[in-house]
């Protein structure tokens, strides 16, 4: 039986969008617009303060994104991510649901990155593990690693994969293939390991 409800999709620090480059961006913005399509019963509410290109850009950010929590009323909450999901949690936003894309925060040092960056994330990610009603993960692995190194309960940490589009993604039998090519979708960073790969 199908209801209405009301679903607050919380997008911080991410912006729903296919053309940033970001695959989390992505991620967001084929989330919404599959909910709206897709879910007649789903009244959607989007809570987004638009592309950050830098950390410090995006945490300017979250004073605004607090202020839109506190008057965001909502059958359910969706966190696209930990940080998002720490700060709905903190403001008691419930039921909580809040998707974790992975824990590389834990497995790489500060020196990739801002070690305030990854101390914050991980900080995070403890207090959705404790406050959320649902935790979503994309990979088997990513649950595995939450339940055993950080305890996380298994019954409330659920796979979802990340899903392709066919229509858009799709082998073309005609183009020629090189012998010899390594191609690299995803952020260059440190913390992906691009410079192994170059």
């Amino acid at each position: 039986m199908n209801t209405d409800f009301s679903l607050s999709i919380l997008c911080y620090p991410y912006h729903p969008s296919k053309h940033t480059g970001r695959g989390h961006d992505r991620y967001v913005a084929e989330l919404v617009d599959n909910l709206a399509s897709q879910r007649k019963d789903v009244r959607l509410q989007v809570v987004d303060h638009g592309f950050s290109k830098s950390v410090l850009q995006g945490g300017l950010k979250l004073p605004r994104q607090v202020s839109d929590l506190l008057r965001a009323r909502a059958d359910v909450y969706h966190a696209i991510s930990p940080v998002g999901g720490a700060t709905a949690a903190l403001l008691s936003k419930r039921p909580l649901v809040v998707t974790i894309h992975d824990v590389i925060p834990f497995n790489v040092s500060g020196s990739y990155d801002s070690p305030i960056k990854y101390r914050i994330w991980r900080q995070c990610i403890r207090l959705c593990l404790k406050r959320a009603a649902a935790i979503i993960v994309p990979y088997h692995v990513t649950k595995d690693e939450l339940v055993t190194r950080l305890g996380a309960d298994p019954a409330k940490v659920h796979v979802v994969n990340y899903g392709v589009d066919h229509n858009t993604y799709f082998q073309r039998p005609s183009v020629e293939r090189a012998r010899r090519c390594v191609l690299y979708v995803g952020e260059v960073s440190r913390s992906k390991g691009v410079e192994l790969l170059i």
